[in-house]
C-alpha cells in the first residue's frame, strides 16, 4: 500500500512539474514581445518613450534576468501563491484575474456536466434497448466524444456565430456592458454563455451515453436479470433494477 501510494504521489508531482515547466516555456519561446505588444496597445506614439518603458516593464516582469534565473524566480513564486501581475490586464495581479474568471468557469463547467450527465445517461438506457436508436446514438456518440471540445467550440462559433450570426463569436458578455443584474447584461451574457456550454454538452453527452448504453447491455445479461426474467418479473421493472445498477460508481 505504502508504494502504491508512493507512486501515485511520484507520478502527481512529476506531471505538475512537467505541467508548470510548459507553461512557463510557452510564453517565453512564442513568437512576438509581449511587453512591445503592451506598448502598442497603449499607442506609445513617441519612439524616444518606448525604450525606458520597455526597460521598466521587462523589469516589472521580471525578464530582464538570464532565462534560468526567470525559471527559478518563477518557481519560487508560485510556490509562494504569487502569480506575478498580468501583462494583458497590467496592473492587475493574475490571481485576480483568475478568481474574476472563476464564476463564469464554474457557471459553464456545471450545468453542462450535470445536464450532459441526466440526458447522456437517460439516452443511452434508450439506445440500449431500442435499435433504431441504438444505430444513430452509438455512431454520434463515438464522434462526439473523440472531438476535443475546442473543436467542436471552433466548428460551432464558425456555423452558428460567423455564418449564421445567431451567437456573438467571443467574449463573456458585449464589450460595452458592465456586469450587473439588468436583464439588458443578464441576456448578453446568455447569448454569450450558450456555444461554449454547448461544446461542453455535447462532447460529455456522447461520452455518458455510451457508457450507458454498453452498461445497461451488461446489466441485461447478468444472471439476476435472467433470474428475475425466469422469476416472471416484468420487463419494465428489470430494466429499471438494470439502470439504477448501472448508475453505481464502479
Amino acid at each position: 500500500m505504502g508504494r502504491y501510494f508512493a507512486r501515485k504521489v511520484a507520478i502527481y508531482l512529476l506531471t505538475f512539474y512537467v505541467a508548470v515547466t510548459i507553461n512557463w516555456i510557452i510564453p517565453r519561446f512564442m513568437p512576438g514581445d509581449p511587453v512591445l505588444r503592451m506598448l502598442t496597445r497603449q499607442s506609445v506614439a513617441n519612439p524616444e518613450a518606448v525604450a525606458p518603458m520597455r526597460e521598466y516593464y521587462n523589469n516589472v516582469f521580471g525578464l530582464d534576468v538570464p532565462l534560468w534565473r526567470q525559471y527559478l524566480n518563477y518557481w519560487a513564486e508560485l510556490l509562494q501563491g504569487n502569480m506575478g501581475i498580468s501583462v494583458w490586464l497590467f496592473p492587475a495581479p493574475v490571481t485576480e484575474v483568475i478568481m474574476g474568471a472563476v464564476p463564469y468557469t464554474l457557471a459553464l463547467l456545471i450545468p453542462s456536466i450535470l445536464l450532459s450527465w441526466y440526458a447522456g445517461n437517460k439516452v443511452g438506457a434508450l439506445a440500449a434497448r431500442r435499435k433504431w436508436l441504438d444505430n444513430s446514438v452509438l455512431p454520434l456518440g463515438y464522434a462526439l466524444t473523440a472531438t476535443p471540445y475546442m473543436w467542436l467550440a471552433i466548428l460551432l462559433a464558425w456555423s452558428l456565430a460567423i455564418v449564421a450570426g445567431i451567437f456573438p463569436v467571443s467574449g463573456g458578455y458585449a464589450f460595452d456592458l458592465e456586469p450587473s443584474w439588468s436583464l439588458t447584461f443578464l441576456n448578453s451574457l446568455l447569448q454569450h454563455w450558450f456555444l461554449p456550454f454547448l461544446s461542453l454538452f455535447l462532447v460529455a453527452f456522447g461520452g455518458w451515453a455510451i457508457g450507458m448504453r454498453n452498461l445497461i447491455i451488461y446489466e441485461l445479461e447478468a444472471d439476476y436479470a435472467n433470474y428475475l426474467e425466469a422469476l416472471g418479473a416484468p420487463r419494465r421493472l428489470i430494466r429499471r433494477y438494470a439502470f439504477r445498477n448501472a448508475l453505481l460508481p464502479s
